[in-house]
């Protein structure tokens, strides 16, 4: 029987692109709990000169929640 090697319990088990992947989740997770508790959704970007409409602001909240779920889909394939 072979003996273990006590380098592959140390070994990096993610992949650079998991990683980069699970730090968008977090990124977007965050961003979502902000929204959905704290009610943060931008009224005026004026660095842009943009002011946002009540309705504009609810397809906010959706492309939010669609993003969460595309990169929810990504680190888990």
């Amino acid at each position: 029987m072979e003996e273990p090697n006590p380098t592959k319990f140390i070994e990096d088990i993610i992949s650079p692109i998991s990683r980069a992947e699970r730090r968008n989740l977090l990124l977007a997770s965050t961003t979502g709990y902000l929204v959905a508790k704290v009610d943060l959704i931008p009224t005026k970007i004026e660095a842009l000169g943009i002011t946002l409409t009540p309705p504009v602001q609810d397809k906010i909240v959706v492309i939010v929640a669609l993003s969460i779920t595309y990169f929810l889909l990504a680190f888990i394939v």
